[in-house]
C-alpha cells in the first residue's frame, strides 16, 4: 500500500466491516488534505476501501483526492445534483472523464454541448475549458474522475455570489 495511504473504515454493516472486524489492525482514522476526518479500511497490501458516505456533502459533491488515499493517479468526484444545478466553466491540466448513473446533464466542452443521460460517459481533454448543468427533471448522479493524485481547476466564470461548487480546495 501507499506509504502515505490512510485505512478508512466501512459502514459497520458493510462486506468488508464483516471481514474484518472491528480490531482489525487495517482501521484507521485520519484527515484527508479537505481537513475532513475520513474511515478506510485496506482489507489487504494495495486495496483501499472508501466509504463515500463518510465524505461531506458540499454544494452537491463528495470528492477525494487520490493522493490522500493511494498511489492511483486519480482523484473522484461524486455528484448528486439537483435539476438546474451545475458546475460553472471551468478547465484542469489533465483530462476527465464523466459517468453518468442517474439523471440528465448537458455537458458544454469547448464549444459543443452535449446532452448525457443515464449510464453513459464523456472524456474531456486537458485544458478544454467546460461545464454541466444537471438538464434532467431528477437529481443528477454521476461521477467524474480526474486523472490527477488532487484537484486543480482554473475557474473561467466567476460565480456573482461565489456559491459556485469548489471541490477538494480547487
Amino acid at each position: 500500500m501507499h506509504p502515505r495511504a490512510p485505512v478508512v473504515r466501512p459502514a459497520p454493516d458493510s462486506d468488508v466491516e464483516k471481514k474484518m472486524g472491528s480490531n482489525s489492525p487495517n482501521r484507521t482514522t485520519r484527515k484527508s488534505s479537505s481537513s475532513e476526518t475520513v474511515f478506510v479500511a485496506g482489507p489487504t497490501e494495495g486495496l483501499v476501501v472508501v466509504d463515500a458516505s463518510q465524505l461531506v456533502l458540499r454544494n452537491g459533491t463528495r470528492a477525494l483526492e487520490g493522493r490522500d488515499f493511494s498511489d492511483a493517479n486519480a482523484s473522484v468526484i461524486l455528484v448528486e445534483m439537483p435539476p438546474g444545478q451545475g458546475v460553472r466553466l471551468h478547465r484542469h491540466p489533465y483530462a476527465e472523464i464523466f459517468i453518468v448513473h442517474e439523471g440528465e446533464a448537458t455537458f458544454t466542452a469547448g464549444t459543443e454541448s452535449v446532452r448525457l443521460r443515464a449510464l453513459q460517459l464523456a472524456f474531456v481533454s486537458a485544458l478544454v475549458p467546460h461545464k454541466f448543468v444537471n438538464s434532467g427533471h431528477i437529481p443528477l448522479r454521476q461521477t467524474d474522475v480526474h486523472l490527477n493524485d488532487r484537484f486543480v481547476t482554473d475557474w473561467l466564470e466567476v460565480d456573482p455570489l461565489d456559491l459556485g461548487p469548489r471541490v477538494g480546495g480547487v
